[in-house]
Order: C-alpha cells, then structure tokens, then sequence
C-alpha cells in the first residue's frame, strides 16, 4: 500500500491512471481484507479503471469513483479485450473496452464493454457520505448514522457486517437497509439499529453501501465495538493491552523466557523485522528489533532454555539472535526463499544442539551453535512446513504428495510413504501435504500428517498406516492433546470445525463447528479449553471434554494467519495482518 500512496503522488492528481489487480476489489467479493484502505489511497487520484482477474469471468461494476472489470481468463478460452483511447473536441476523451476477436493475427471483430471518462464526474461520487458513524450511547439498541450530501441521487443506504465467513471469495451478503431521517428526502441523515444479537463480543468493521439511480456504489467501512456486557459469557474487556507494529504479522509468536520476570514475544514481520516485546499481563513494551531482508512467515524455533531464537526468512537465510539482546549469532545463507519452519534439537538426541530445516526441497541439518551444516537431504519435493523429531528420526513431508523418515545423525532414508499422486505435478503438489507440520502422538508410536483432504496417522517405524480421519487439516495448520479426563487429540480444519479424537484408533469423541475458517494458527490448551484464532479475527473457546463452545472473542478486523502463544496460563498473545499485537486475558 504504501508502495501505491508514493507511486500516486508521483503522478499527480490530474493524470488518468489504470490499476491492475490480481484479485478484484468492492462489489461482492472478499478477496482481501483490507480493499478500503485501497478506496482511500486512490480516491484523490485520477484513478479511472481497475482491471482484475482471479474470478475467470467478465464482470463490471462502478465503485467508489473508479469503473472496475473482472476479465475472463485465457486459459479457458482465446478471450480478449481491446480498449481504445477516444478523444473528442469539448468533450472528455474516454476509454473504450471491448471484447475482441482475433483471426490470424489481426483484429476480426469487436464488441463494447463499457466506456471509461477520463475526466469529470466520477462514479457515484457524489453518494460519498458526508459521515458515518455508530452510537453506543444505548448499548442495547446501538444507532449507524449517515449524512448525505444534497447532490446524491439516492437509491439506497444498507450496512451489513463485513462477511466473516467467507475468506477469499465473493458473498452477496446479509444487507440492511436504513432509512431517511426525514421521510422523502435523499439527503440528509439516513440510519437504522445495529442488530447485534448473535455476534460475539469485540471489535467489527460494519460495511456501509450508498447505491445510486444508476446502480454505481460507494462503500465505506465503519469501525464497531460490541461492549462485553452484551453477552452473557463476559463481562469484562478482554484487550488487556495492544502494541502496533510498521507491519503486518503471519509468522507464528513464541515466548522466551515465559517463567522469568521478563517473558518475550518475538514477533516475526512481513516487511522481515524481527520485534521482541517484554510482555506481561498489563502491558508490552519493545525490547530489540532486527531486520532482515525478506518477509518472516514461519514460526521461529527457541532453543530449550529461551536463550536463543532461530528464525528463517525469505531473503533465503536462517538467523540464529540471542533473545535477550537481538544480536547476531550467525546466520546460514540457503538457495531459496526459507518458507517453512525451524525445529530445534537439545543435545540428548546425539550430543550437541542442532537444528532441522527445510529449504525448498532440502532438509538440512545445521549445528545449532554455529550454523554449519551438518547433513542435507534431498526430499524430492517442496515443503513449507516444520519437520517433526521422534527419538532418532525426524519425520517432513512434501509437495510431491510423499511423506519421510530420516536418521537424525545421518540424514539416511528410513521409509517413505505416498499419500497423494494426482494426474500432474501440480494438482499433485495442491492434495499433497506440503504445508503439514508433522506432529507425534502421545504415545510416540504414530506421526500425524494432514492434506485438504485427510488426516494420516502413520507408525513412526515402519510407515503404516494406524489410522485416517477425514477432513481439511493442513491448512489449519496445528493439532492439540489434552491428556485429561482421557487422551484427547483435537485437530482444526479450515473450514472451522474442531473435531476431537482418540488418538489411539482416531475415533471420534465430538466435533465443534465455529463460525469462521481457520488458516496457519495453531490452537491453544489452557486450563481445559482449546482456544482457536479463526482468520477474520475471531478467538473461540470450546470445552476440551464436551465440545461446547464456552467463549468467543472478535479481536482483530483483519486477516489473522499467525499463531498465538500462550502467557502465564492466563493470556493469548495474539497477531494478526493489521500488524497489532495484543493480550488477551483468558
């Protein structure tokens, strides 16, 4: 974004711009998250088209000034499209768009689109409200009000929430309408209740929509907190404290130093700073920062004793940082981008600490105390995952739908196992378990794996099959066990559903659906309750012996894809793509 706001002021306010997006933006899609930031940046601009893909299919609509068009894809068939600039003596020139023909090589016909000003009025700007905002003065019966502007031509005023179930994807929505003030008149004040009843506790991002006679929109997002009171299950705030970062966090968080007077969350940045945070139940605070030259996306590995914290990034190094000072201990420079996640080894397994990680598609083995390289193995495919340890092996998975057992002192073979060939190499990379993060079991016999598709516990000796559950886990990302009243292994899916299983045999004891997917965040076990972090900001808690959901927290308007980490028995450290940190009292 920031890359667009100084392209734009370097081409001044009068010059005619073209923006080309991948996903589209507005109408009834929510692709990303934060597409009114985008509306603000270009809005003084004379941002006239937005051309998009992503859909395969040709959509039009008219937004916030701008004429936005979804374009079909190629790959489905020989579509084009053909835009001629027009210019016409006192009039403004235009942009023509149309769908083209073409028969060898050259143009055989043509047919328009839509026509495109270059200057003058844009659409529906006069439909911009002149204020939005909801009252909390009746905590019951909250008021969204909207001033109007007298030039608007008015054909409705509706709000919704912004569509939390849906991620990366279109939803036509559950609008409300509001009314005129004053009957009969356009402008004005337009407003209407906040219905709350359902929604958790937390912060919101209410949707606003002035449509005008010609069916162009201007959305507006409007900030709303729903107070705690107003759900029977807290009564408190639950933000114990928030700390904004320059940007935003996917990277899971850890803790150094948790039963010291000074934890430490070590936060892990998109834009590649390294932020360490003293945290407690009251506050944080920033202790050091490091930066690298990539974006930081997997969790960092912490050695036993917190004293040190091994971070990958995708400048295609492994940092290894003294938590306590931020230095520099050494650093390993890989071929490719480093996407998957460290996994530290004390010195019991073969008498010094080591480190395991995947670069693309090698595992390499380095000394945890120097960065040199102690073994490699090529595992035939790629792997963004963290690799797992069970006594002498260590166990990854990758992108050729295979996954491996490895001698930890040597990096030899020990089994390999298929779990999905598809009929290419890419279809076979999307069902295969490149994004699994490898997990033992209770006893130590067994190794869960995930794809989209299903679960594998397989026998760390041999391979085999122990048993198979049914769902999308990978991409949730993480399992968790509670020991008590009986072993309980709850895996997340991403489509929300937590379902709890014998460990053992894979039986099922309950499933618990939330009301939000759930990408890369790995569940939280705390004093009986399995707490999830959904990727619209939800936090859900559900009871770890019946199922029941006992707690819910809307937390973040944004994206989260990060895990949380676990404070004293009593706090989620929580982040998420606004690039805020927050404590979460449980």
């Amino acid at each position: 974004m920031e890359w667009l706001r100084r392209d734009l002021m370097n081409t001044g306010k009068k010059t005619p711009i073209i923006v080309y997006l991948h996903y589209p933006v507005g109408n009834n899609f929510y692709y990303i998250s934060n597409q009114e930031e985008f509306f603000e940046i270009v809005e003084p601009y004379n941002v006239r088209a937005v051309f998009t893909g992503h859909i395969h299919r040709e959509v039009v609509w008219k937004q916030n000034g701008i004429t936005l068009i979804a374009l079909p894809a190629i790959k489905n068939a020989p579509v084009y499209h053909w835009v001629e600039k027009k210019s016409f003596p006192l009039q403004p020139s235009v942009l023509e768009v149309y769908n083209a023909e073409f028969t060898n090589g050259t143009v055989s016909g043509k047919k328009l689109v839509v026509e495109i000003p270059l200057s003058g009025d844009k659409p529906a700007e006069h439909e911009k409200p002149i204020e939005a905002n909801v009252s909390n003065n009746d905590a019951s019966h909250p008021v969204l009000s909207v001033k109007i502007g007298p030039q608007a031509n008015v054909a409705s005023v509706q709000y919704q929430y912004w569509p939390d179930i849906t991620y990366a994807g279109s939803n036509d929505g559950n609008w409300q309408d509001l009314v005129p003030k004053e009957p009969g008149h356009q402008s004005g004040i337009w407003e209407t209740v906040v219905d709350t009843a359902g929604k958790a506790p937390g912060s919101y991002r209410i949707q606003l929509r002035v449509t005008n006679q010609l069916g162009e929109l201007w959305d507006e997002a409007v900030p709303f907190e729903i107070p705690a009171q107003l759900n029977a299950s807290t009564n408190t705030s639950r933000i114990s404290w928030e700390f904004k970062l320059d940007a935003s966090v996917q990277a899971g968080i850890v803790i150094a130093g948790e039963n010291t007077e000074s934890p430490v969350a070590i936060v892990g940045q998109l834009d590649g700073t390294v932020t360490a945070l003293e945290v407690s139940d009251k506050k944080a605070k920033p202790k050091w920062t490091y930066r690298t030259q990539g974006a930081i996306v997997g969790t960092p590995a912490l050695s036993s004793d917190g004293s040190r914290v091994f971070i990958g990034s995708t400048d295609h190094r492994i940092y290894a940082m003294d938590t306590s000072t931020g230095n520099l201990l050494w650093s390993y420079s890989g071929s490719q981008p480093i996407l998957s996640s460290p996994q530290w080894l004390d010195d019991s397994h073969d008498g010094k600490p080591s480190l395991f990680v995947v670069i693309g598609r090698t595992l390499l083995k380095l000394d945890a105390a120097t960065g040199a390289v102690l073994w490699t193995a090529d595992i035939h495919g790629f792997f963004a995952g963290r690799p797992e340890i069970v006594d002498q092996t260590v166990f990854v998975a990758s992108g050729d739908g295979k996954v491996s057992a490895l001698d930890i002192r040597s990096g030899m073979l020990l089994w390999q196992k298929t779990l999905s060939i598809q009929a290419n190499p890419y279809r076979t990379l999307l069902y295969s378990p490149w994004y699994c993060n490898p997990t033992a079991l209770p006893d130590k016999q067994s190794v869960l794996f995930t794809t989209v598709s299903k679960a594998y516990a397989l026998n760390a000796a041999t391979g085999n099959t122990v048993w198979t559950l049914n769902g999308g886990y990978m991409y949730a990302g993480h399992s968790v066990f509670m020991a008590e009243p009986e072993p309980t292994l709850v895996l997340p899916d991403e489509w929300g559903t937590a379902t709890a299983v014998n460990p053992i045999n894979g039986s099922k004891r309950w499933t618990s659906k939330t009301k939000q997917r759930i990408f890369h965040t790995a569940p939280i076990f705390c004093k009986g309750i399995i707490y999830l972090t959904s990727v619209n900001g939800l936090m859900t808690g559900i009871d770890g012996v019946t199922g029941n959901i006992v707690d819910e927290l809307q937390f973040s308007r944004n994206y989260v894809f990060s895990s949380p980490a676990l404070l004293a028995g009593q706090m989620l450290i929580a982040a998420g793509h606004d690039g805020i940190v927050r404590g979460i009292r449980l």
